[in-house]
């Protein structure tokens, strides 16, 4: 085979790889759905970060399973990052939480400006719920 071919057929592999994970993921969303989770936000990330205002609760969605969590569970969100070689990588939301089986979940995102931005929805999102007490 020649470079290309075994380009073309990695390119391939990968497409089909991210369709199956993609389609595992969906599936726990509905999963989730079916449990009375309404998405009122979809916040992206990997896990993937979704938000139900009318439970006041969040889930961390993968492609095996999901966790939900009440705001009132979340003690803090935060912006952080790991310096890599001269630069800034692995930009993540770290939710601190307590009386959860995990007491931090990490959602990451490909760039700082995403981070940012999905950061100040979430916080806008859980200080709603506050304010509204």
């Amino acid at each position: 085979m020649t470079n290309l071919q075994w380009f073309i057929l990695a390119a391939i592999v990968i497409a089909a790889l991210a369709y199956w994970n993609w389609q595992r993921t969906s599936g726990q969303i509905k999963r989730l759905q079916a449990e009375g989770f309404t998405i009122s936000a979809d916040l992206g990330g990997v896990p993937k970060l979704l938000v139900d205002q009318q439970s006041d609760s969040i889930a961390v969605v993968t492609a095996s399973e999901y966790r939900r969590y009440s705001f009132s569970q979340v003690v803090s969100v935060n912006y952080a990052f790991d310096y890599g070689n001269q630069v800034e990588e692995n930009f993540r939301i770290e939710i601190m939480l307590q009386g959860a089986a995990k007491q931090q979940e990490n959602i990451t995102y490909n760039d700082e400006r995403r981070t940012e931005d999905q950061l100040k929805r979430l916080q806008a999102l859980l200080n709603h719920q506050t304010l509204s007490l």
